[in-house]
């Protein structure tokens, strides 16, 4: 249910970015995280990597899974 959950956000962002930029960039995609990124730093957002480190192999295969669109 929760990979679901994951696949429907995937493809929202994919055609979100189609529309934008007619096409999926992971180029576009890199530039809008590293802004998100700084934005979360800013915000005393919680460190991305120790986060990662916590998670239970299911949740990180679900990140690797996005992170390989």
């Amino acid at each position: 249910m929760v990979d679901d959950t994951y696949k429907i956000l995937a493809g929202e962002i994919q055609s979100l970015f189609e529309e934008r930029f007619g096409k999926f960039s992971v180029e576009d995609f890199d530039k809008v995280a590293e802004i998100i990124r700084g934005k979360c730093k800013r915000s005393n957002a919680r460190n991305a990597d120790k986060s990662y480190e916590n998670l239970p192999e299911e949740e990180k295969d679900q990140i690797d899974f996005m992170m390989g669109l």
